[in-house]
């Protein structure tokens, strides 16, 4: 793909969000609620938690009382418009709007880093996975639509990047959980 091509479908991606974020949690906030919970049924998620495409902050606003430090990041400010409505008052969860391949934080930054139906959007979704993997200290969770045509591809490359992975059936979609250190 080339440059042209990568920043084009980053564009469209943006502009796809920020054209359905009014009405996404009514489409969406079911499905992935779902993927919260089974999450957070399994793991305690305490410490600093980063949460790439973030969307309306739907997972922020749940992880934020029991996280020291969480913020979101996503390509699309109308998404982070309504994550901040949902956000007010939380003075320890901050939104970044970003680029998930070029993350721009310091190396293990975080505890946790997560990625709800966000790699199926990517022009190069390993590019993206090494980047949460040098933000991570303990926990890389990442969801991938079982429908995806990409899904092989990209559970083999997690596999060479790291040895210790766990694989969740979470409806839609597979959980993928990285552990680096104590989770």
């Amino acid at each position: 793909m080339s440059r042209v091509e990568v920043i084009e479908r980053k564009l469209d991606t943006m502009r796809y969000y920020d054209t359905i974020a009014e009405a996404y949690d009514e489409l969406y906030a079911g499905e992935q609620l779902s993927k919260y919970l089974t999450l957070l049924s399994r793991y305690d998620i305490g410490g600093s938690l980063l949460d790439i495409g973030c969307g309306t902050g739907i997972f922020l606003s749940l992880i934020a009382i029991r996280a020291r430090r969480v913020v979101g990041l996503d390509i699309s400010k109308v998404m982070l418009r309504k994550a901040r409505r949902r956000l007010q008052g939380l003075d320890r969860a901050d939104l970044v709007l970003g680029d998930a391949e070029k993350l721009p934080f310091i190396d293990k930054a975080f505890d946790t880093v997560t990625l709800f139906t966000v790699v199926q959007n990517l022009p190069s979704p390993e590019r993206c996975l090494k980047e949460c993997m040098r933000m991570a200290r303990r926990l890389v969770v990442v969801t991938l639509l079982k429908k995806w045509r990409g899904l092989r591809k990209v559970v083999e490359f997690l596999r060479k990047l790291h040895s210790d992975l766990r694989i969740l059936d979470a409806g839609k979609d597979y959980m993928v959980l990285i552990r680096l250190g104590r989770a």
